[in-house]
């Protein structure tokens, strides 16, 4: 009897029959759905974020390689592109920050200067071989490569998945990362496809004032394409005297 009459106690637990009645239970079940609601909409914002948020991938090689070549003395890096989308309008700049000294080879700052790069721009990212050449115009120039403490890498490039344009870094340390006396190994090889030359019937007015030596004969190149080794990133082998410079890696 006592159960039949309490109208807390007419429904499964989630309010009354009649409202105003129980209204500490009521009030706790709003806040737990309210607590809920919030939890939901939480996560769902931070996992919405991660999904929309670019992050192209761009491996960096884990050393960078000091050697001299036929023409002059150079700093290398590499990298490769692992986004499944393109990276379009790459441009690229490095920062070295060089130990000053004071009397006696003490120690007095760290200043930061950035490197002059053979090529810093790139239109469609796939493999990238950047070289500074270390000469008189160069801040590692007179055995200041000895002072380099750090080094920079800044890769802003234009993320065509999310349309957006993203900014990339690394950091690389010379007691840890630089190899002396060393080439990058060749990572991309080339391919070209060959085809028939159009025939002259397709050029009715051109073969009519066209030279008699002209001919159609030669093959043209219908495409080229490339393949990209990513597990020879990081190799390399040392330099030696027979190494041209026309024989650059990518």
């Amino acid at each position: 009897d006592d159960v039949a009459s309490d109208p807390c106690l007419h429904d499964v637990g989630f309010g009354t029959d009649s409202p105003g009645a129980c209204a500490g239970p009521q009030l706790l079940v709003f806040l737990e759905h309210f607590v809920g609601c919030i939890d939901v909409a939480f996560f769902t914002a931070v996992i919405l974020s991660k999904l929309l948020q670019p992050s192209p991938a761009v491996r960096f090689s884990k050393h960078f390689l000091v050697c001299d070549e036929l023409d002059g003395k150079w700093l290398t890096i590499r990298m490769v592109r692992e986004s499944p989308h393109q990276l379009r309008d790459c441009e690229l700049s490095l920062q070295c920050g060089l130990i000053t000294r004071g009397e006696g080879g003490v120690v007095t700052g760290c200043t930061e200067e950035a490197l002059p790069l053979q090529c810093a721009f790139k239109s469609n990212l796939e493999t990238w071989f950047v070289r500074h050449q270390i000469d008189a115009r160069s801040p590692l120039r007179r055995e200041r490569l000895q002072d380099l403490a750090y080094m920079n890498v800044t890769l802003k490039v234009f993320d065509t998945a999310f349309m957006q344009e993203v900014r990339l870094y690394h950091n690389y340390t010379p007691s840890t990362d630089v190899v002396y006396d060393a080439r990058f190994e060749v990572m991309k090889s080339w391919e070209i496809q060959m085809g028939q030359a159009p025939s002259d019937r397709a050029y009715p007015a051109a073969t009519a004032t066209t030279s008699p030596t002209r001919q159609h004969s030669a093959p043209v190149i219908h495409g080229i394409y490339h393949t990209v080794d990513h597990a020879k990133l990081d190799a390399y082998r040392e330099a030696s005297d027979s190494v041209h410079v026309d024989a650059v890696p990518v």
